[in-house]
């Protein structure tokens, strides 16, 4: 997509980065004007595969978890999420 020839690409060290703080700034960076992308899903769609895939899970299933509190990568990392 950033080749796309209805793309203006902004160097890097001209950005201006955005925050939920930047009332009244305008944001500097990349952009492209209409362009329209084909999306391919790669996943394979007809064999069993070692976990359930999120379209295979039953209604009301929860399938993530929000927290407002930071949670360190190691802690999580070798959880069990069955």
């Amino acid at each position: 997509m950033e080749q796309h020839h209805d793309c203006i690409l902004i160097p890097k060290e001209e950005t201006v980065w955005m925050t939920e703080y930047s009332f009244g700034l305008k944001p500097v960076a990349d952009e492209c004007n209409e362009i329209s992308i084909q999306c391919i899903y790669d996943e394979i769609f007809d064999t069993k595969q070692p976990l359930t895939r999120w379209f295979e899970i039953e209604s009301g299933t929860s399938i993530f978890d929000l927290t407002i509190e930071p949670a360190l990568y190691a802690s999580i990392v070798d959880k069990d999420f069955d």
